[in-house]
């Protein structure tokens, strides 16, 4: 039975047009502060989508959570990188964290979203799901062990070529995620 989670489908049906303002915002970063309040606006209405889809799952506010420990690691990831000698180690490692929590987000979402997918018997987009977190967990690996290597001499070539290659493929996955999400809130019941 499908709408069987309407708090659910509504929630993700924000956290999916959040995604797209991100999305959106960081294309207008040539425009700063119009990109930047683009992509505050999209984090903003994700974190009260998720909040509603936790209304009726309650571990979408694990997803939340992470979400603002993020927001903090990566403010003191952009402090520490002025501090000489040792900001750019430091802000690397907090970019580094940043991307762990965010593929954690992603995980939780999916995840809990999947639950409640197989439970209204949703099993076609619930294995679309696994397929979008399995690209990302493999892009942001490969992305985390580039963003090491490129501190290194000469690997930094092979390092850049990974990452072009990577983020071509993280583009499709993100695609496939906002496709995911879209057909998950329209089976959840938004």
């Amino acid at each position: 039975m499908m709408g069987q989670y309407p708090n659910a489908g509504a929630g993700i049906k924000q956290v999916f047009v959040g995604e797209i303002l991100v999305v959106v915002g960081a294309l207008f970063s040539l425009i700063p502060l119009v990109g930047a309040l683009i992509i505050i606006a999209g984090f903003v209405l994700t974190l009260m989508g998720l909040k509603k889809a936790g209304e009726d799952q309650q571990d979408y506010n694990k997803a939340v959570t992470l979400i603002i420990i993020n927001i903090v690691v990566s403010v003191l990831g952009a402090i520490l990188g002025f501090i000489p000698a040792v900001g750019g180690i430091l802000s690397t490692l907090a970019s580094v964290a940043s991307t762990v929590i965010t593929l954690l987000v992603v995980y939780q979402v999916i995840m809990t979203s999947n639950g409640l997918l197989d439970s209204i018997g949703a099993a076609d987009i619930s294995g679309k799901g696994k397929t979008v977190w399995g690209l990302y967990l493999v892009c942001n690996i490969i992305g985390i062990i580039c963003s090491i290597l490129d501190k290194i001499p000469l690997i930094n070539i092979l390092s850049g070529v990974i990452s072009f290659i990577v983020g071509i493929v993280s583009i499709v996955a993100g695609i496939l995620y906002l496709i995911y999400l879209n057909k998950t809130s329209k089976a959840l019941g938004a």
